[in-house]
């Protein structure tokens, strides 16, 4: 599919939809609770964490949570509110991504 003429909010939805491999099924409670704009959105399964897209500027970019293997690191692109996992060290000589900053009270990588 080409995600470059389809709506923001399809394209979340879709890479939100293709990292369901990586979610807890319903009753699982063993995996960490995202809550990208302070409500539940989905539970990652367990051995998985919470990346969670900021805001590029107050009040722009969407606020979305996939969940990242035990391990990887949680990136967004630079300038994009999109996010991606990746190995460690696997995106350090692109310059258009950028390791994401997670609040203090979480980490890029468990």
């Amino acid at each position: 599919t080409d995600q470059s003429t389809m709506p923001l909010g399809q394209v979340i939805a879709a890479q939100v939809k293709e990292n369901e491999h990586a979610q807890a099924v319903e009753g699982e409670e063993s995996g960490e609770v995202c809550r990208p704009d302070g409500h539940q959105s989905i539970t990652c399964a367990a051995g998985h964490y919470c990346c969670t897209s900021k805001s590029l500027w107050a009040n722009y970019g969407a606020h979305y949570s996939v969940c990242c293997a035990s391990g990887q690191e949680c990136y967004q692109g630079k300038g994009s509110i999109f996010i991606s996992c990746m190995a460690p060290g696997q995106m350090k000589d692109n310059q258009q991504l950028l390791l994401m900053e997670l609040d203090t009270d979480q980490s890029t990588m468990p």
